[in-house]
């Protein structure tokens, strides 16, 4: 890329309500993500326009890494709790959960190029969407859940439509590092230092000789070659003597490199098993809404009234309720219970109650536990026949045993649900010829008219009353329990527990049949009649989990070590460490600064990342930033007057260019602080080889000394910042754009920096704030119709 000096360009300055910690740049759009000190985090546009603001998750919880999809799609937001939260950018729903054991260091999120993509057929041909319906939408009317619009329960996690394989890594502050395809995916997790000390132990013995254990630390950086074949991890480790060390630690990830296919499919199927997790959670959370507290009013009500029989000596209640279906004249007590007690308007609403609330639970069951549940059965079973392909998933770490262990999981809570589908029918029947029953004896006790509809009872209505008094009212009162009464036999298949109360299903045809031919149970899904259908939704959740975590530990485990090289050895600084890989020549860019901010030097290191042991020799260099300007008005002689400049921030602009913020290293500040831009490939020229041997011995940053740092001024494109003090800045190739934060953290100043060609070439740096409107007014009106073209459905709702 040709730098031309004195080309960038100032687009927009704002103001900040709160003070920023954090921002990235979107890869895709004019868009980027700041966090604040309050743990927000607010969606901008390059105008400056407010797109969202997503709320805090609690106090003192701030928000530690910033990660884009690729795609622009989802932004991914670390948290200082140990959470990582995927976001989709249209509307800042929270689309998937990361939990982790320790606070979240970094985030970074690398996408494959096409280049490492197979030239193979694909494998495995998506055939779903053949076979299963549209699941429904989750209606309001059935909890207080909000509506699932029903082109995303298919696609809750937003992975379709994703052209390339792309890997989120987390680091966390034990030193372990996580890599999540799409963001969602488990594909490994790792421990440098434990994989580091257990090569050395073995070395050891090998060799007879003792090696110093490396302590666990936090993770700083970590980068993917774009092939996905090699993996550089950053650590900060504490040794035994409170010194700090700094290490990159070197992979091979060879499963990740030859089986992008594979992982892309099993991936994405990952994907829809767990959106249809996540709906049937939801839809057993809206069941659990419509099921009401009332319904055991009665259940408590016949309870006292068991408990005052019991007392008075006066039989029990199962002989009141028999006589008065048999005679037709309930006794003293029974008539005081359903006149004071249970009363003509409680029976009228406790009805009402379990007929709406059996009704809503029933079309949950019905047309979203079943539907949901068979298109999970599908998916596992699609699992199950690739589990079975072992060269192809197999290697990868699917058990064919674990899949059909979550397959015939998922069938037995189907059958659950068809039990409870089947207990709420009956319950409904006997339910409402029981209290139309009450109801009528009621009327006729209160000498009211009795409705024709309600006073007509047929011999099935009266079966239905003795079947519900014969199943429900054999229990007598017992000291010992705290209810003899479950009339309410729904609410038990909703609880962590098993059933009370399970179907006696002696009698069915089909069990018997079962009960004569054992062999046929081991084709049949099994049914477990004493486990409710909350117990078995978390089975079927631990059983998906096992299921498919199986690559995870194979994917981690074919991890190969090459080398580890030793960057820093001294007191603990604020680090601030960079990675970057170049496709061109196979090398990873490390650039670090091992001091507090700002300093007056960065280190810049070329790595092989095609080296499967560790190098002779290591590229890197030190530099700093130093302007001989001639100066007559302070210098009598006219001499050129030597300004040193300390580094405030480092960033990679693009995959050729690295951006550095720099201020004026003096007490009085006499020049304007200045964004520059510096070419890797001058860098690259600069290098000095380095014995690995001396620098395992000491550190890279002690090998190379302080004044052997070559001054590369001459190189740079500059911007000079006027008037603003800076903090620090985030700068995008993709976008061609830089932010400038302020030293107050609540202003910003947005560059524009690669401005079209016929812009005029002589334009001032400073211009006055009617040409930075009409500059603003054009750049935007590039932007939006660009904006339009490329991704036209997104925008659109952002703009919304």
């Amino acid at each position: 890329m040709a730098l031309r000096p004195n080309k960038f360009r100032q687009v927009e300055e704002k103001n900040i309500l709160t003070e920023v910690e954090l921002m990235e740049w979107s890869p895709k759009m004019d868009l980027i993500a700041l966090s604040n000190v309050q743990g927000e985090v607010v969606m901008q546009r390059l105008s400056w326009r407010k797109v969202w603001v997503f709320p805090s998750r609690g106090d003192r919880i701030n928000v530690q890494a910033l990660a884009w999809r690729p795609d622009s799609k989802v932004l991914a937001i670390g948290y200082t709790n140990s959470t990582l939260l995927l976001c989709d950018v249209e509307n800042a729903e929270i689309l998937h959960t990361l939990e982790f054991t320790s606070p979240i260091s970094t985030a970074r999120w690398i996408s494959a190029t096409d280049k490492s993509q197979a030239k193979c057929n694909p494998c495995f041909r998506e055939t779903a969407s053949q076979f299963l319906p549209q699941l429904p939408c989750l209606s309001k009317s059935y909890g207080s859940l909000s509506k699932v619009p029903e082109e995303n329960t298919d696609d809750a996690k937003k992975l379709n439509e994703q052209k390339f394989l792309n890997v989120l890594c987390v680091g966390t502050e034990t030193g372990k590092l996580h890599m999540f395809i799409y963001g969602v995916f488990p594909a490994g997790e790792i421990t440098p230092t434990k994989i580091f000390n257990d090569l050395s132990i073995l070395q050891s013995i090998k060799h007879q000789a003792p090696t110093a254990e490396m302590q666990e630390g936090s993770v700083l950086c970590t980068m993917l070659s774009d092939l996905l074949s090699h993996i550089s991890v950053a650590m900060e480790t504490r040794s035994k003597d409170d010194c700090v060390d700094i290490h990159t630690f070197s992979f091979r990830t060879p499963l990740l490199e030859s089986r992008q296919q594979e992982l892309q499919i099993l991936s994405l199927k990952y994907g829809q098993i767990l959106s249809l997790m996540g709906y049937l959670s939801t839809t057993i959370h809206s069941i659990s809404e419509a099921w009401e507290d009332i319904l055991l009013e009665i259940d408590s009500k016949l309870t006292v009234y068991a408990e005052e029989k019991f007392k008075n000596d006066s039989g029990t209640v199962s002989d009141d309720f028999l006589e008065l279906l048999m005679l037709g004249t309930p006794s003293d007590e029974l008539e005081r219970f359903l006149m004071n007690t249970l009363t003509e308007k409680g029976l009228k609403k406790l009805g009402h109650s379990i007929e709406l609330s059996y009704s809503n639970i029933q079309k949950l069951v019905l047309k979203h536990v079943q539907s949901v549940g068979n298109a999970i059965a599908y998916h596992l079973s699609e699992v199950r026949g690739m589990a079975l392909w072992y060269d192809k998933f197999g290697m990868l770490g699917l058990s064919t045993k674990s899949v059909e262990e979550a397959l015939s999981t998922s069938g037995s809570f189907l059958l659950k649900a068809t039990e409870l589908q089947q207990v709420i029918d009956s319950s409904m029947r006997n339910f409402k010829a029981f209290f139309r029953w009450l109801y009528a004896i009621i009327l006729r006790l209160s000498d009211e008219p009795i409705p024709p509809e309600i006073n007509k009872v047929n011999q099935q209505d009266l079966n239905f009353v003795t079947e519900f008094l014969t199943e429900n009212f054999t229990e007598e009162w017992d000291p010992t329990r705290k209810h003899i009464f479950n009339l309410e036999k729904v609410g038990q298949y909703l609880k962590d527990e098993a059933l009370q109360f399970p179907p006696d299903v002696s009698q069915n045809a089909w069990v018997q049949y079962l009960d004569k031919n054992p062999s046929l149970k081991a084709v049949l899904f099994p049914h477990q009649p004493e486990k409710s259908l909350f117990q078995q939704h978390v089975e079927l959740q631990d059983a998906v989990n096992k299921a498919l975590n199986g690559p995870s530990v194979v994917m981690a485990e074919s991890v190969r070590f090459t080398y580890a090289l030793n960057l820093y050895r001294g007191p603990r600084f604020n680090f601030v460490f960079l990675q970057n890989y170049s496709a061109s020549n196979h090398a990873l860019y490390t650039v670090y600064i091992a001091n507090n901010l700002p300093c007056e030097q960065l280190i810049f290191v070329e790595q092989d990342t095609q080296c499967d042991r560790s190098p002779d020799f290591v590229n890197a260099v030190r530099i700093k930033f130093e302007d001989f300007s001639l100066n007559s008005s302070s210098t009598s002689d006219g001499a050129n007057q030597l300004v040193k400049y300390k580094i405030l921030g480092i960033q990679f602009f693009n995959k050729d260019i690295l951006s550095v913020l720099l201020i004026q290293d003096a007490v009085r500040i006499t020049k304007p602080s200045i964004l520059a831009q510096v070419p890797l490939k001058s860098i690259v020229e600069i290098l000095q080889p380095i014995p690995v041997v001396a620098v395992q011995a000491k550190s890279l940053f002690s090998v190379l000394e302080s004044d052997s740092a070559v001054n590369v001024w001459h190189l740079i494109e500059m911007k000079q910042l006027e008037r603003m003090r800076p903090y620090n800045f985030a700068v995008s190739g993709s976008r061609k754009v830089a932010c400038v934060l302020f030293a107050s953290r609540r202003r910003v100043r947005l560059f524009e920096m690669d401005p079209d060609e016929e812009e005029d070439e002589n334009e001032e740096t400073d211009v006055d704030d009617g040409a930075m409107s009409e500059r603003r007014s054009k750049y935007e009106s590039r932007n939006e119709n660009e904006e339009k073209d490329n991704t036209s459905k997104l925008n659109d709702s952002l703009m919304c």
